[in-house]
């Protein structure tokens, strides 16, 4: 199939030039298969409160963003995020979104997984945030190394209280 209308809508939608469009692809060539990219980036730019300029720095750094569906990714995840960060503003929380739109191209599948995970050991869901990248192993380790912290340190709180009794 010819790719040219795809990439001019692109371009024309970013406001790009040939060479910034040529940079694009040739970083990430699968964006000539990615589908329904505009709608995505007039998605990200009308939820996010985003100017043309920031929509395209936001882009150029997380290109995956326009690979990843909407109505399965996306919007799901910015409504889980939202819930995480319920004890801040909306404004907050959506320029904390936005500030690691990484954590977006998490399947919200995952993103069900791994907060059934947090609540089964009580940590709090926000402490998710930053760790998109990270494989289950990892994650694990991370579980296990923060619930060791927060018992010992329950346990120095716990000795220094009857010590000043």
């Amino acid at each position: 199939g010819n790719i040219k209308p795809m990439l001019d809508a692109l371009q024309g939608r970013l406001g790009i030039s040939n060479a910034e469009m040529k940079k694009m692809v040739v970083a990430l060539p699968s964006i000539i298969g990615y589908s329904n990219v505009i709608p995505k980036l007039d998605w990200l730019q009308t939820t996010f409160d985003l100017t043309q300029l920031q929509l395209l720095i936001v882009v150029n750094k997380n290109k995956m963003l326009m690979g990843v569906s909407l109505e399965g990714t996306l919007v799901p995840g910015v409504l889980f995020w939202r819930e995480c960060f319920k004890d801040r503003t909306d404004v907050e929380a959506m320029a904390e979104i936005i500030r690691m739109p990484r954590e977006l191209t998490q399947s919200n599948k995952r993103l069900q997984k791994r907060s059934a995970l947090f609540k089964e050991r009580c940590i709090p869901l926000k402490l998710l945030w930053g760790k998109a990248n990270y494989s289950d192993s990892r994650l694990d380790a991370w579980i296990e190394n923060h619930l060791k912290k927060s018992h010992n340190g329950t346990e120095l709180m716990t000795a220094s209280k009857i010590q000043s009794d």
